[in-house]
């Protein structure tokens, strides 16, 4: 049975490695969101515990009922990673049942994929100590590497920090980069982040969940900053693009 089991996990590691790239594909090649998916910890447990468990579900299911057509599995599957979502969005049934219809089948897309994947992978190979090694362990390298280090595609890529400023510059920049500002407890401060593209590429902003723990923050009608600092530390922010050219100036002060 614990064979079963890790053999099982490391073809579901793999289809999440899988899922990882497809969505990568899907997403016009942002890594921004395709890092944000795959470093999400629901989507783990999908892969691990649900996909694991459900797995030896529909097999006991089809054996009790001496089913064992491909397309039978392909439909369970497919179900499978269906259902998770629906039940994970059950609430938003009470808002709108249009709404709660498109959230569950849009989240369900790479489920039901890495899923497919996991039950074609599962027929395909003849799973032994050697495989498990080879499939699982590769895989969960590749998954942890993107998870911690945020991969991004940086070319011409250069960034400085000054006194009270940071800058980047870049020619081609796809993923996420950290930029830290460090407040004193007590303090106000006023952040002002200026881009300069040279493209109408997707870009954005992320906010560490720290930064609402450390104070509180306002955004002024010309998308200015305010923050006033509770304690004293290190804000994270991260900026964000799609193959976005240009430049990013980051500044802050006290008021």
């Amino acid at each position: 049975m614990i064979f079963k089991i890790l053999s099982r996990l490391s073809i579901a590691l793999a289809a999440f490695l899988f899922t990882y790239i497809a969505n990568l594909l899907f997403s016009d090649m942002s890594l921004q969101a395709a890092n944000d998916y795959v470093s999400n910890p629901l989507h783990w447990m999908i892969f691990t515990f649900y996909l694991i468990g459900i797995s030896f579900l529909i097999d006991w299911i089809f054996k009790k009922i001496n089913e064992t057509s491909t397309w039978s599995y392909v439909s369970a599957y497919t179900l499978a990673g269906i259902i998770i979502w629906a039940v994970l969005f059950v609430t938003v049934l009470f808002d709108s049942f249009s709404w709660y219809f498109f959230v569950v089948i849009y989240s369900s897309i790479y489920t039901v994929l890495g899923f497919i994947v996991f039950y074609l992978f599962l027929k395909v190979f003849r799973m032994n100590v050697k495989k498990i090694l080879m499939i699982g362990i590769p895989s969960l390298i590749a998954i942890l590497f993107i998870v911690f280090t945020n991969p991004a595609i940086k070319s011409g890529f250069s960034s400085a920090y000054e006194a009270n400023s940071y800058h980047a510059e870049f020619d081609n920049f796809n993923g996420e980069e950290p930029v830290w500002i460090p407040v004193e407890a007590e303090q106000e401060y006023e952040i002002e982040i200026d881009w300069n593209l040279e493209n109408d590429a997707q870009h954005g902003l992320r906010l560490s969940p720290d930064v609402h723990e450390m104070g509180d923050l306002t955004i002024e009608e010309n998308e200015t900053i305010s923050y006033e600092a509770t304690e004293t530390g290190e804000l994270l922010f991260f900026f964000n693009g799609v193959n976005i050219e240009g430049e990013v100036t980051f500044t802050w002060e006290e008021i």
